[in-house]
């Protein structure tokens, strides 16, 4: 059984063994790949993880590919058609917190489209947040000091609907 947390405190288990990936971009390809159950384009991959690179995206998408598979089962990471990356889920079980986060917290999605724009996902998700929100969380361009909000508060503020919190008072020192 893989076993990832990636609310609160970020942990990867292996048969309930620790599984130590170093690199934060390979641990977010992985997370990436979870939300994607019928896998992802090379190319639209490479997009997420580094959309500020270009010329290296290739060789990096490769070394990040290699880790994953020294850390974990090296069949769980496969390769469609030269073309697209998935998660083997058929070699081993996974239990994934975001994954029975929304199973709990998000209704059944009527039609085809899930109301996955709705969730607003921890910042140390990286590009996962982009991949499932339409985000931008990879590319942050907030003015320095502006706080932080999901999709939902972005469409609430350019709505008008979305109201400040009461600020509290201010104690007055001679």
């Amino acid at each position: 059984m893989l076993t990832v947390r990636t609310l609160g405190a970020e942990a990867l288990l292996f048969n309930q063994q620790p599984v130590t990936i170093s690199w934060q971009k390979a641990r977010e390809i992985l997370f990436y790949l979870l939300h994607q159950p019928n896998g992802v384009r090379i190319e639209a991959l490479r997009e997420a993880i580094w959309p500020e690179l270009d010329d290296r995206r290739r060789e990096r998408l490769r070394t990040a590919i290699y880790q994953l598979r020294m850390a974990l089962p090296r069949e769980l990471i496969e390769l469609h058609g030269r073309q697209i990356y998935r998660l083997n889920l058929d070699i081993v079980r996974v239990d994934y917190d975001v994954e029975r986060f929304l199973q709990t917290t998000l209704p059944a999605p009527s039609g085809s489209g899930a109301q996955l724009d709705r969730l607003v996902l921890p910042p140390h998700l990286g590009a996962v947040g982009a991949g499932l929100s339409g985000g931008d969380s990879a590319r942050d361009r907030r003015p320095r000091g502006t706080p932080k909000r999901g999709p939902v508060a972005d469409r609430a503020a350019q709505s008008g609907d979305l109201q400040s919190p009461p600020r509290a008072p201010v104690r007055q020192t001679a």
